[in-house]
């Protein structure tokens, strides 16, 4: 392009949506992969400190749940079925995960109210309960009223708590096969 003195000027484009996409995809990557060692070796604010920079990188709190914490535990998990990490390390994980979560869940960005309601539970011998607290994080910040009774309740008292909140959706969450 040339300017009213005759210079040449070379333009470049704005970055496309999918450019943009990619660059935070491979922010949250990045992310999550700095998350791991800090997690497994019980660093809690190294773990904190990988979040806010998540959040200063231009994640939002719903990205960094999904695509980092999310994955994280998901991997831990495995880690631990394949005997490659410690009961000790697999807990203090979960640990740090949840308060993560809990430091993110009001930085949840809230949709509308959809007049939607969701009762949460967990399936009997479920030994953690950080994924369902998840799941009941992301659907109220989608707009669900959102009921989570956590796990050990027993089946005739959820049964009541159906009749009596009348929900659209009864989830029962389970990581057992």
């Amino acid at each position: 392009m040339k300017t009213r003195n005759g210079d040449t000027v070379r333009r470049f484009p704005a970055p496309t949506i999918r450019q943009r996409a990619w660059s935070v995809m491979m922010s949250m990557d990045r992310h999550f992969q700095r998350l791991m060692i800090p997690l497994l070796e019980g660093r809690r604010q190294e773990c904190r400190d990988v979040l806010d920079e998540a959040m200063s990188d231009g994640l939002g709190a719903t990205q960094v749940y999904r695509s980092v914490i999310w994955p994280a535990m998901e991997h831990v998990a495995q880690m631990y079925r394949e005997d490659r990490i410690s009961l000790a390390a697999e807990h203090m994980a979960i640990r740090i995960s949840r308060a993560l979560a809990d430091q993110l869940q009001s930085r949840l960005e809230r949709g509308t109210p959809n007049g939607k309601r969701m009762l949460l539970t967990c399936a009997e011998g479920e030994p953690e309960e950080l994924g369902a607290q998840m799941c009941a994080d992301l659907f109220e910040a989608d707009g669900w009223d959102v009921y989570f009774v956590g796990g050990g309740v027993p089946d005739d008292e959820v049964l009541e708590l159906v009749g009596r909140l009348r929900p659209d959706i009864l989830t029962i969450f389970g990581t057992q096969p």
